[in-house]
């Protein structure tokens, strides 16, 4: 039975996934290598955790870390035990991820077997990648120059960006998005003839924060916009960011207070997440990227964890149409509809056009058939054996 190791610095939803559908497979042994992680969600899923973190514990705890001891000397020690990791542990192909880029470019430089490497959002697309620290941009360009293979939620075309830079990418490509797991499926049966409720969870910025770099996951104009047209709107806050940004989501919390059709909830867990979401009748994807410095390639291939959560709860999806990559998936199963972001003052006539119950036929279709993980993760399975084909071919692993 082959080896694979999975190796995220903060391992979540993404690696769950994708282990869980290979596990359900029983073609492979699997571990995980992390500083971090879900530990209750990930525990079942995988054969062993290895942890690298400073503290050696599944949780992890930020603050005592920076007490008992310095920065440096942290980062120091979890990259030097992060690489003997790598150098000992017997293993078939590693499946390293960003973001950092420093974490997969460890596991290129120590391995001796292929490595993979998985990338969540291209840090360079984001910013462009002379905006990137230097330590950034040289890793980033370095694992996708070394992998063995290359992961990703994207079109093939996204890496036109880097090679029309110069990089040289020669390595296979595999396009494997954030596809639906069954075992978070809901299905409610809604009226949609009266009350309307919208629903969005994942990544919301405080508004302190520079609109220039988070800008687009700042919901707070949006909320007010629905709001006036009598559309109830609930914003499910990320775990993390819950306590990242504790007590900055003031603004959030008194137009909750004021008004019945804006609620802000902080996090739930995966499943228990897509139940409670199940209750309302559309998820929503407004990203307004116009204050914004992001770059417009990433602002059209933005592509994340959202879609297969909004399908598993069962409900359509409406979606900016500033959002390609979002909006193509959603036009050819027809599991929404999008609306231009200055359109949103006619949102509700829209919601009212659309048959609804038609989508949300296609949204059980389209999470049972195609956009089904189980249903997909044999690509996954033939990539892993097309990459590790290739370098048993090879003599010994050239580093550039």
């Amino acid at each position: 039975m082959k080896t694979i190791c999975f190796v995220k610095q903060d391992a979540g939803i993404r690696i769950y996934k994708q282990a869980k559908a290979l596990k359900e497979k029983n073609k492979y042994k699997l571990l995980l290598i992390c500083e971090k992680c879900d530990y209750d969600l990930l525990n079942n899923v995988f054969d062993d955790i290895i942890f690298y973190s400073f503290l050696k514990n599944k949780y992890n705890i930020f603050f005592a870390r920076i007490v008992n001891y310095g920065f440096n000397n942290i980062f120091k020690y979890e990259e030097k035990k992060l690489k003997k990791i790598i150098n000992t542990i017997d293993v078939d192909i590693f499946h390293a991820y960003a973001e950092p880029n420093t974490i997969p470019k460890i596991v290129i430089e120590n391995s001796s077997v292929p490595v993979i490497y998985d990338t969540y959002d291209f840090a360079g697309v984001r910013y462009g990648v002379d905006e990137l620290s230097k330590d950034e941009k040289n890793a980033e360009k370095f694992n996708l120059e070394n992998a063995d293979g290359i992961v990703m939620k994207f079109p093939e075309y996204i890496l036109d960006y880097y090679k029309n830079l110069g990089y040289i990418i020669n390595c296979p490509v595999l396009t494997y998005i954030d596809y639906c797991n069954e075992e978070f499926f809901f299905n409610k049966y809604l009226d949609i003839d009266n009350d309307i409720h919208l629903v969005y969870g994942g990544v919301v910025d405080p508004t302190i924060l520079p609109v220039e770099y988070y800008g687009n996951n700042q919901y707070i104009d949006i909320a007010k916009q629905l709001i006036e047209q009598e559309i109830y709107f609930h914003i499910y806050i990320k775990p993390q960011q819950s306590k990242i940004f504790k007590n900055k989501y003031q603004d959030y919390i008194d137009l909750s207070n004021s008004s019945k059709y804006f609620k802000i909830h902080f996090g739930k867990p995966q499943g228990e997440f897509q139940r409670e979401i199940s209750q309302f009748h559309f998820g929503v994807f407004f990203h307004d990227f116009s204050k914004t410095k992001r770059t417009e390639l990433f602002e059209q291939t933005s592509i994340g964890n959202r879609l297969s959560t909004y399908l598993e709860a069962g409900i359509p999806i409406i979606i900016g149409d500033n959002l390609k990559l979002n909006s193509e998936y959603i036009e050819k199963y027809d599991i929404g509809f999008k609306i231009n972001l200055n359109d949103l003052s006619e949102l509700k006539d829209k919601i009212k056009e659309a048959n609804y119950e038609k989508l949300k036929e296609n949204v059980i279709k389209t999470r049972e058939g195609p956009l089904n993980m189980n249903n997909n993760v044999n690509r996954l399975i033939d990539f892993y054996k097309k990459i590790i084909d290739n370098f048993s071919g090879m003599e010994t692993k050239e580093k550039k």
